[in-house]
């Protein structure tokens, strides 16, 4: 199970951010679940890339607003003119406008990228040696979703956790927070701990100044040739990525048969890469929806269907895969029957 969840738990980690709540009605279980859907873990990477190719100056406020969740009167926000809004809402910022090599988020690039190479190379091998599905048990069931974390290189450097903001109805507060009259100038660049306790933002202690123009001026379009390319390209390998994952579901040279496990994992992955390479292809296609950190159909119905529908077929799987797993005489996990050791095992034809 441990090497069942690894990957999973990884993609989890590394791609969701953390909810920014700027409304005292926080949102229900069934509108933060749709982070966690791949598709949108990879329309986050997309979006971010994106966002800084396209920007003419880029600053700390703008990697920390764009990496954040945002959670609005009108539901999910991820928008370029939130970044100008949730400055006043603003309580800590990282250092650089770009993420540090010794930080948590460089940890989890790495992570997942040393996981999406050995993924890959596991897929394309097995594809040309026709032998990797018949190893496909619960132990390698979320593998491939490590290929989709190496969607996160383009966009590394610029994925950070290391912000803050004020929750519940900052947005449209009006912060009038009085330092300490004894606070010393020189150590406004470093509020001390009690300014920090109390959350007082960045913007009513002068140290976030407001953006001198608007998000739309500090931007390149999304038609614009830097945001043509980016679009195409991404959506090249997503193409790709799907491809892959429908190959393995026809059948091929040696292997005619299909188990339950392998059949809907197979489709598991193939429903997953079919939506995000449609929902990608028809934002990419509209300009103004595509500029948004948070895939724009996230606060929609059909969905959370599609989220809701994912979830209970990954439970289905590891349970199938669960009861149809087993391990062959020289020690590989599969959830073929024992006619294919000998596949499977080419040292028990000697």
């Amino acid at each position: 199970m441990t090497l069942c969840l690894a990957p999973l738990i990884a993609h989890i980690v590394a791609g969701v951010a953390s909810p920014v709540y700027l409304h005292t009605k926080q949102p229900s279980w069934h509108d933060r679940v749709c982070h966690y859907n791949p598709t949108s873990i990879m329309w986050r990477y997309f979006a971010i890339i994106d966002r800084r190719i396209r920007a003419k100056t880029w600053n700390a406020a703008d990697m920390a607003a764009s990496n954040a969740n945002f959670w609005t009167t009108k539901g999910w926000d991820g928008s370029e003119e939130m970044m100008d809004l949730s400055r006043s809402s603003c309580t800590k910022l990282p250092y650089r406008p770009r993420v540090s090599f010794l930080s948590g988020s460089a940890a989890n690039t790495i992570i997942t990228t040393l996981q999406g190479v050995q993924a890959v190379y596991a897929l394309v091998i097995g594809l040309v040696n026709d032998d990797y599905s018949y190893t496909t048990s619960l132990a390698t069931l979320f593998f491939p979703l490590s290929v989709l974390g190496l969607l996160r290189l383009p966009a590394a450097i610029y994925l950070s956790s290391d912000y803050s903001y004020i929750d519940g109805g900052a947005l449209l507060a009006d912060f009038t927070y009085d330092l300490p009259a004894d606070l010393p100038s020189n150590q406004l660049l470093e509020p001390p701990p009690e300014v920090c306790i109390y959350g007082r933002p960045l913007y009513a202690m002068g140290l976030l100044e407001p953006p001198s123009t608007s998000a739309s001026e500090r931007f390149h379009p999304v038609n614009s040739w830097r945001g043509i390319i980016v679009r195409i390209g991404f959506l090249l390998v997503v193409l790709g990525i799907t491809g892959l994952s429908l190959v393995y579901l026809l059948p091929r040279w040696a292997l005619t048969e299909y188990t339950t496990s392998n059949l809907l994992s197979s489709i598991f992955y193939s429903i997953i890469m079919a939506v995000t390479s449609t929902v990608f292809g028809v934002y990419f296609c509209q300009v103004v929806s595509s500029g948004t950190t948070i895939i724009p159909c996230i606060n929609s119905i059909w969905y959370k269907v599609y989220t809701f529908s994912l979830f209970a077929l990954a439970g289905v799987l590891i349970i199938i895969m669960g009861l149809e797993t087993r391990t062959t005489p020289c020690g590989k996990f599969t959830t073929y029957p024992k006619s294919i050791d000998e596949i499977i095992c080419p040292s028990l034809q000697l």
